[in-house]
């Protein structure tokens, strides 16, 4: 069985718009894409910036750091771009992903991730 923990209102997140939560201690991406509340790992596997500060256009998330903007896909954690410069993005990988439940206009994030 799958614990999950209430993080906030969906109206904390609008359309087009990430927030950190964090449950149980681990830092979450919380994305709202096209109305959908997706959620990825918040630290980004290259060196640690959170996701979170970073842009989204549509599902991509692109991390905040200012050589590099590692992307990923918010809705699957994937990564979906990376640096060409190897030796900069050793250990980069997908990001985990979280499920998601939305009740009575609340959002409930599982406390370990589903993938990753």
């Amino acid at each position: 069985m799958v614990d999950f923990e209430k993080v906030g209102e969906v109206k904390d997140v609008p359309v087009g718009k990430m927030k950190r939560f964090t449950v149980k201690g681990q830092d979450v991406c919380v994305a709202n894409v096209d109305g959908k509340i997706h959620a990825i790992g918040d630290k980004c596997s290259h060196i640690g910036y959170s996701l979170s500060d970073g842009k989204i256009d549509g599902k991509i998330v692109t991390c905040p750091h200012p050589n590099v903007g590692t992307k990923f896909d918010v809705t699957t954690g994937k990564l979906v771009w990376r640096s060409p410069d190897v030796w900069i993005d050793e250990g980069v990988r997908d990001e985990p992903k979280f499920e998601v439940k939305i009740e009575d206009g609340y959002i409930f994030i599982s406390t370990t991730p589903i993938r990753g």
